[in-house]
């Protein structure tokens, strides 16, 4: 319900203006037009009904000090007065005033005018609010293009230079390598932050498509996620084959961030499982790790830019991993559910199957 400030110094008016609006909108009323701005700047109303003529700050006064308020800007005000020469209503509009009513008025008219004024105020922020969003969205989604583009030549040039490590100073490989695997780094991050961005926008649809041989796709990513951190050694599979509406590209990136989020979080020489088996008509996709385990809370707030316990822990990243994961399986028609307890951490996954699937073959 609409807020609406009436400042009067008329007791009967002010009384009378009160019943009337109270039935459409909420109502605040003062009696000067100090205590007009006093409650205006406290509680923030949708539109301001104002008398000109008061002792000691009359309405002009008060429209002059509330347009100097940043956040009262866009507040209508209306202007009533028992003098109706074009002087005066010439005064208030050129103050800015977006309306000037003359006493006496029917109640109909002042009630038309405010529904007027309300509805468009708020088109008016629907479209600045429609145009922040367009902003914001141009320009998240232009940035990362921009930083991977400039990452992409730094890692490139890196390589190059590595490819001829015997003709360098070793000192000035060992900070070559550093450059490439900081921009690798970097780049992954701006590919996150890509991903994030396509799976949050509004209107966006993961395709449904057939895929049939999941496990050798969620083999691949597995192998390569535990090559990148060295513990191949720690990845154990147990892979169904299956048909699953999902395309591949998606799938490949969910199992690339549950993976590489289970052996982040776990210490090196501890097992990494995957598994995927079908469970009725879903394929069930579990990946398991022994480390640190997450309390009931932060499963519940596993969000973009969520690290839990970073004060304690030394980790890298922005937390958006498994906020892409789960988004691209529930906009797949999925489910995601994470469990922990006694050192282990399961994140469960669920896809829809294709009716009709394949027999079941194992790795």
């Amino acid at each position: 319900m609409a807020r609406i400030l009436v400042i009067d110094d008329d007791p009967l008016l002010r009384l009378l203006l009160q019943e009337s609006l109270q039935a459409h909108f909420e109502v605040m009323v003062a009696d000067d037009g100090a205590m007009g701005v006093e409650i205006a700047t406290a509680y923030l109303p949708d539109l301001i009904v104002c008398d000109v003529a008061m002792p000691n700050m009359d309405g002009f006064d008060v429209l002059r000090h509330l347009q100097t308020l940043e956040h009262m800007a866009d507040v209508p005000f209306i202007f009533l007065s028992g003098n109706g020469n074009k002087d005066t209503i010439r005064q208030g509009k050129l103050l800015g005033a977006d309306d000037f009513l003359t006493k006496p008025f029917e109640m109909d008219e002042l009630l038309e005018v405010i529904t007027a004024r309300l509805e468009k105020r708020q088109r008016r922020q629907a479209l600045v609010a429609k145009a922040i969003d367009e902003l914001r969205v141009n320009i998240t989604t232009a940035l990362p293009h921009e930083l991977r583009t400039a990452i992409m030549i730094m890692e490139g040039y890196a390589l190059l230079v590595l490819e001829d490590g015997d003709t360098i100073d070793p000192v000035q490989r060992e900070m070559m390598i550093a450059i490439r695997d900081n921009a690798v780094r970097l780049r992954s991050m701006a590919e996150k932050y890509l991903w994030y961005l396509r799976a949050f926008l509004p209107n966006y649809l993961a395709r449904a498509i057939q895929m049939h041989d999941p496990y050798t796709l969620i083999q691949a990513v597995a192998f390569d996620v535990a090559q990148r951190v060295n513990r191949l050694g720690d990845l154990t599979l147990s892979l169904e084959t299956a048909t699953v509406h999902m395309n591949d590209e998606y799938l490949s990136k969910i199992a690339e961030e549950i993976i590489e989020n289970a052996f982040k979080f776990s210490q090196a020489g501890s097992a990494v499982a995957v598994v995927g088996k079908i469970n009725g008509d879903q394929y069930m996709l579990t990946v398991s790790d022994y480390g640190r385990e997450m309390t009931p809370d932060q499963i519940e707030r596993i969000g973009a830019f969520m690290q839990f316990d970073r004060s304690l822990y030394e980790q890298q990243g922005t937390g958006l991993g498994l906020v892409i994961a789960k988004r691209l399986i529930e906009l797949s028609g999925g489910t995601f559910m994470v469990q922990s307890a006694n050192m282990q951490t399961n994140i469960c996954i669920t896809l829809p199957l294709v009716a009709d699937a394949p027999s079941q073959q194992t790795l």
